[in-house]
C-alpha cells in the first residue's frame, strides 16, 4: 500500500470522534486506516449509528450509510459492516481484501479472553492506558472461573502493570508486575518487578519488600544481587538525569501535560 493516499470522497466538516483512540477523523481514508489497522478495536464504539450517521451527512455517501445500518439492523457480521467501507474508494486491493477479511474472521473466532487481551495490547500501544487496563481487568476477574495457562494471566499482569505505570499509578504497576512474577518467573518479569519496587518503595523499605518476594521465588534465582544493583544504578540514572527545572510557559507546559493525561485516561 502507498504511503499516500489521494482522497477521492469530499472531507467532513465536522468530525467523527473515534473514542477507542481519542481521536477525530474527517475522511473516509482515515476511517478505512483505522479499521484496516485496528482490528481489535472494531467494537460497539465505532460500529453504531452514530458513525453511520456522519458517513451520510459529513461525507455525503448515503448509499454506503444505509449498507452500514442495515448491517446494524440484522446484526450481522463485523465484515458486513466493515467490507463496504473499504469497497467504496477501493481502499484494499482484491488481495488485501482477502487478506483482511481472513484475519477479521480469525479475530472473531477467538475467545473471549483472548480478544480482550489483544484489545489491550493495541490500546496500550495507542497510548490509550485506562481503557486497556480495562479490558486487561476483565480478564483478571475472569481468572478465578477460567483456567488461565500461568504464561497467558502473567502476560496480562505484566502488561496490566505497564499501562497503570504509564499512568503513575506506582504501587497498583508494582502488583502488576509482582503478579506476573509469581505466576511465571521469568528475567524480563524479575527486572520489571525490581524496578517497580525501586520505584515505588522507600529505601528504607525496598530491601525488605524485595526479600519478601524472593522468599517466594528461592530456586529460580532471577532476583540475583546482580540485577539489585543494575535496577539502583539505572534509577539513579534517570533521578539525576530528571529535568527539574521550571518551564519559561508554565501555562502551556501544564496544558499539554493535561492534555497527554486526558488522552491516556479517555
Amino acid at each position: 500500500m502507498a504511503g499516500y493516499r489521494l482522497c477521492r470522497v469530499r472531507a467532513a466538516e465536522i468530525p467523527f470522534f473515534i473514542e477507542s483512540i481519542s481521536t477525530n477523523i474527517y475522511t473516509i481514508e482515515e476511517l478505512c486506516f483505522f479499521l484496516h489497522n485496528n482490528i481489535p478495536l472494531i467494537d460497539a464504539s465505532i460500529m453504531n449509528r452514530e458513525l453511520t450517521r456522519w458517513v451520510a451527512q459529513g461525507l455525503g455517501l448515503t448509499k454506503l450509510s444505509v449498507t452500514m445500518e442495515q448491517a446494524l439492523a440484522r446484526q450481522a457480521e463485523v465484515s458486513d459492516f466493515v467490507m463496504p467501507v473499504f469497497r467504496e474508494i477501493g481502499y484494499l486491493t482484491t488481495t488485501e481484501l482477502a487478506s483482511f477479511a481472513k484475519s477479521l474472521s480469525e479475530f472473531s473466532r477467538l475467545p473471549l479472553h483472548l480478544r480482550l487481551k489483544m484489545k489491550g495490547d493495541a490500546l496500550v500501544r495507542g497510548g490509550k492506558y485506562q481503557a486497556a487496563i480495562r479490558s486487561y481487568r476483565r480478564i483478571i476477574e475472569d481468572s478465578g472461573e477460567y483456567n488461565f495457562r500461568p504464561e497467558f494471566l502473567s502476560g496480562v499482569w505484566y502488561n496490566c502493570g505497564v499501562a497503570e505505570m504509564k499512568l503513575m499509578l506506582f504501587e497498583e504497576g508494582l502488583r502488576g508486575f509482582t503478579r506476573a512474577y509469581d505466576l511465571h518467573p521469568t528475567k524480563l518479569h524479575a527486572r520489571a518487578c525490581m524496578r517497580a519496587l525501586a520505584v515505588t518503595k522507600p529505601a528504607g523499605k525496598f530491601s525488605e519488600a524485595l526479600e519478601e518476594i524472593r522468599s517466594r521465588h528461592r530456586e529460580d534465582g532471577f532476583l540475583s544481587e546482580e540485577l539489585r544493583e543494575e535496577t539502583l544504578e539505572v534509577v539513579g540514572i534517570a533521578e539525576r538525569g530528571a529535568d527539574t527545572s521550571i518551564p519559561e510557559d508554565l501555562t502551556k507546559c501544564v496544558q499539554s501535560w493535561m492534555r497527554e493525561y486526558r488522552n491516556a485516561t479517555g
